[in-house]
């Protein structure tokens, strides 16, 4: 995903915190952890549904 569309909304993957100036997301400052898929088919679709679901719901807030 990029950050640079809106549609892709990699911001809500990261924390609260925002930079006092800019007010964007501090997102160089937040941990991750990366493991190990066993099922990668599950994987996969539950990756498609939920970026589905959050096009959506991105979708409705932009045409309000």
């Amino acid at each position: 995903m990029t950050y640079q569309w809106w549609v892709g909304a990699c911001n809500e993957l990261t924390q609260d915190n925002l930079d006092p100036i800019s007010k964007t997301p501090e997102t160089k400052y937040c941990a991750v952890k990366v493991e190990a898929i066993a099922d990668q088919q599950w994987a996969e679709r539950y990756a498609w549904t939920a970026y589905s679901d959050m096009k959506a719901r991105l979708k409705a807030a932009a045409d309000v």
